[in-house]
């Protein structure tokens, strides 16, 4: 267990704690500068820690996972004989992310504490369990020892976790030496099953799985795309100021997506006075976006979608030109591509850990909304599907109906696009629109700035 404010070397940090956490769980909450910005999560993660919100929570989680096996599955059978404790604990099992069960041998209010050990067994023994929650509600004070005896003695060999509740009871053993922990309350040992389950998720999964996987790239190609851009730009007094960079081209963006084999609209750099021609070679229907636009996705805001025709196009132009005035001569004309739903991958560049990937719900709307989930780059396909289990994209493309294949392999690949390149300082992916075609980037920023490899961060971490 540990409590952290900040990283010495983070990069050290992480290493030896995933090592660890493949043998022996570490539960840790972070404060302070370790609490700012998306770095902590994303180390955090990655290592395989376990985050609890406060050190109360903390020593509640290392007692359970110190003595009970890791609940290897969400499915929780309760035992109670009395119903709202039940219906309490139930209650936190679903807000942890766990899915409360009937245990088979059910329990009431007239139950004797004699009865609990069959019931324990039974759950333990149920093949559709993976791990009990135990409650005990006496009916006066004196009963609760000989109840926790019960208990204890239904729990033997266990290779799925059980935490007991004994209402009027303290925090600790059941027993004197007994390995199952009680709790006072059912929301704790609710809370501390559902870390226990994310443990066993990424014991799981993002433990075993290797970050290297990744389809055919060109880092070479990738190389020399970056240095020519750097090499375009302005010299600077080196140690005067951070170098600002370069923000690059449209022809750039795609050239160098390609190379990591991530899928992008065709687009084209026009002005307004040529944009109905450049729409009439990429083939109709188009979008015609400003370069400087402003939130929203209307003509007035400088984006105009699913233009048939040269009429069209003209007609967008001039309410932008209306709208934004000199920002509407700069202009990107773009084939259309499939409806679906919007995603963000965005990956920005730490100068102590290097690359950072997110992603979430994409669109004009993501800052607001918010929903993202980070981890150190390089990842891997499992660590990609994890992320987007832990943020709304899961639910929404299975109620689209859409394959997160393709959105899985795009953030594989971005992710190792700027974790083999530092001079990437963000890569901005919004949106990249998944749908039954794929996923393919409809938007993208990329920034630059010169890099000093020697001084570069170590981007392998496992």
């Amino acid at each position: 267990a540990m409590y952290t404010e900040s990283f010495g070397n983070p990069r050290k940090f992480a290493r030896i704690a995933r090592r660890v956490s493949r043998h022996r769980p570490i539960v840790a909450v972070r404060s302070g500068i370790a609490n700012e910005g998306d770095m902590g999560a994303a180390l955090f993660r990655q290592a395989g820690l376990i985050e609890v919100p406060t050190v109360p929570a903390l020593l509640d989680t290392a007692r359970v996972l110190a003595t009970q096996p890791v609940l290897r599955g969400p499915n929780v059978a309760v035992i109670t004989n009395s119903r709202s404790p039940g219906t309490l604990a139930r209650a936190g099992l679903t807000t942890a992310g766990l899915n409360p069960v009937d245990a088979p041998e059910q329990l009431s209010w007239s139950s004797k504490s004699d009865q609990y050990p069959d019931a324990i067994r039974a759950a333990l023994a149920d093949p559709d369990v993976d791990g009990v929650l135990v409650i005990y509600a006496p009916a006066v004070a004196d009963e609760v020892d000989a109840a926790s005896e019960d208990i204890d003695r239904g729990v033997v060999d266990n290779d799925k976790p059980v935490v007991a509740v004994l209402l009027g009871g303290r925090d600790g053993p059941v027993v004197p030496g007994s390995q199952v922990p009680a709790f006072s309350f059912p929301e704790q040992a609710a809370a501390v099953l559902g870390c226990s389950y994310g443990h066993g998720k990424w014991l799981a999964s993002e433990e075993a799985a290797d970050p290297t996987e990744v389809r055919a790239v060109d880092p070479a190609a990738a190389h020399a795309i970056i240095s020519a851009a750097i090499a375009a730009l302005p010299a600077y007094v080196e140690g005067e100021t951070d170098h600002p960079g370069v923000d690059v081209s449209t022809e750039i963006k795609q050239n160098l997506l390609a190379t990591y084999a991530i899928d992008m609209c065709a687009s084209e750099a026009t002005t307004a006075d040529a944009a109905v021609d450049a729409a009439a070679r990429h083939g109709y229907p188009v979008a015609v976006k400003a370069v400087r636009r402003r939130p929203g996705r209307s003509a007035k805001a400088g984006v105009a979608l699913d233009l048939t025709s040269d009429a069209d196009v003209a007609e967008a132009i001039a309410t932008m030109r209306e709208s934004l005035g000199a920002d509407a001569e700069e202009l990107i004309v773009q084939s259309m591509t499939s409806p679906g739903v919007d995603v963000r991958i965005r990956c920005e560049h730490d100068e102590r850990l290097g690359a950072i990937v997110s992603v979430g719900l994409g669109g004009s709307q993501a800052k607001a909304i918010d929903d993202r989930a980070s981890r150190l780059a390089p990842v891997s396909p499992a660590s990609a599907t994890t992320m987007l289990s832990e943020t709304k994209l899961a639910s929404a493309l299975l109620d689209a109906g859409f394959d997160p294949s393709p959105l899985v392999d795009a953030i594989v690949q971005a992710a190792h696009l700027a974790s083999d390149h530092p001079e990437i300082s963000e890569l901005d992916l919004n949106p990249v629109i998944v749908s039954e075609i794929g996923a393919v980037v409809t938007d993208a920023q990329i920034h630059l700035v010169p890099h000093d490899s020697e001084d570069g961060p170590i981007r392998r971490l496992d």
